[in-house]
């Protein structure tokens, strides 16, 4: 009599896992696309952020020479540091990463783009495509730690 009840239950419990798939499968793929396209994202984020990066960063290197050595004052020459971090963050805008500007103000060099990064998985929760803003900014400073030294 034992043995008859445990066919019977088992018998009861069929399709349980179709059901129980059929609920996880969503939840499953929606972890895939988190994975697939948020690494892809983070590459691309990174991709980005390095050309924005060099794009500051040699900006920053435009002294205004002539000021330097006559009063020992660091000053940026505006002119000269945007078309600088213009070139270096075009060099370094390849795919999907753009250096939109390359910004003077004072002596701080504020530049910013954006990774355009198309989705895998997420496209089938109506998610094709994701921009991610970067920025970084930068000093001229050559070891020198106050204005006069």
């Amino acid at each position: 009599m034992n043995l008859q009840r445990r066919r019977f239950k088992g018998l009861n419990e069929r399709g349980d896992i179709a059901v129980t798939f059929a609920i996880l499968l969503p939840s499953i793929l929606a972890v895939m696309a988190l994975l697939i396209d948020g690494g892809y994202m983070m590459i691309q984020f990174r991709r980005a952020q390095i050309a924005v990066d060099s794009a500051a960063f040699a900006a920053a290197q435009r002294l205004d020479r002539g000021q330097f050595f006559r009063d020992q004052i660091v000053v940026l020459e505006p002119q000269e540091a945007v078309s600088t971090g213009t070139l270096y963050g075009s060099m370094n805008s390849r795919g999907n990463v753009r250096v939109t500007s390359v910004e003077i103000y004072g002596n701080r060099v504020i530049a910013r783009g954006y990774a355009t990064v198309d989705t895998i998985f997420a496209r089938m929760f109506g998610l094709s495509q994701f921009t991610i803003p970067v920025a970084s900014n930068a000093a001229p400073l050559y070891g020198i730690d106050r204005q006069g030294q």
